[in-house]
């Protein structure tokens, strides 16, 4: 996949941060949804505006396997057309009132979106132990080379850094090596989801488990990442 262009399946969220209910929104190539866990433990993904008054549907609630608005409680089915309007509990929706969907998967720890016409799941390495996502105020193109060449900054702090061994590309993924300055060395899995031309979002896991310590070094070298990555001009 080349650096600069879009991917037609884009990461958007650790899967452990969209638990069964949850809704939270993404915003990528232009495109604002709304991402959200039915009870039934499936991923889902609509356009984030509520086609009766055009309420970020993100704002909303899960109850069951339907999506709710918030403004007047309109609730979605998984396949974006309207089940229920509290104010006519007696109508039947039309199947022409609906929002717009777009394919959503789990795979590798993370939850995915669809942009393209590809139907064909990503495939990612195993899910590893979750450690966070932080969002870089800098084009994916950039980022996706600095990661790649493991031109990223060394040791953040002399108790809680780390120093970079090496990186490794993949298909889906930048798997950096990482030395914290205590305990053992670690992997980390890295997928870059593109936010705007200037703005894009890394979701990160460790590939095995990690002692809190290990952990917070590990977070703390990615903010020093974020600001070296935020400084380029």
């Amino acid at each position: 996949m080349a650096a600069d262009s879009p991917p037609s399946w884009v990461p958007v969220a650790l899967a452990s941060d969209l638990p069964a209910g949850g809704v939270l929104r993404a915003q990528t190539a232009g495109r604002d949804v709304a991402v959200w866990r039915a009870q039934d433990e499936t991923v889902h993904c609509v356009d984030n505006r509520c086609p009766h008054r055009g309420m970020r549907l993100s704002f909303g609630f899960v109850r069951g396997n339907r999506l709710n608005c918030l403004y007047h409680g309109w609730q979605y089915g998984t396949n974006g057309i309207c089940q229920y309007i509290p104010a006519h509990p007696e109508l039947t929706p039309p199947p022409s009132l609906r929002v717009p969907t777009l394919p959503c998967c789990d795979s590798g720890g993370l939850v995915w979106i669809n942009l393209a016409s590809d139907d064909t799941p990503p495939t990612a390495d195993a899910a590893g132990t979750p450690l966070r996502s932080l969002a870089v105020h800098a084009p994916r193109a950039r980022v996706l080379r600095r990661l790649a060449a493991g031109d990223l900054p060394d040791t953040v702090h002399p108790r809680t850094g780390c120093t970079l061994l090496g990186s490794t590309p993949g298909a889906t993924n930048t798997r950096l090596d990482l030395q914290p300055n205590s305990g053992d060395a670690v992997s980390l899995d890295v997928c870059a989801q593109p936010v705007t031309e200037n703005r894009c979002c890394l979701h990160t896991q460790l590939t095995t488990a990690a002692p809190p310590a290990t952990r917070v070094a590990v977070s703390r070298w990615l903010d020093a990442v974020r600001r070296s990555l935020e400084a380029e001009s």
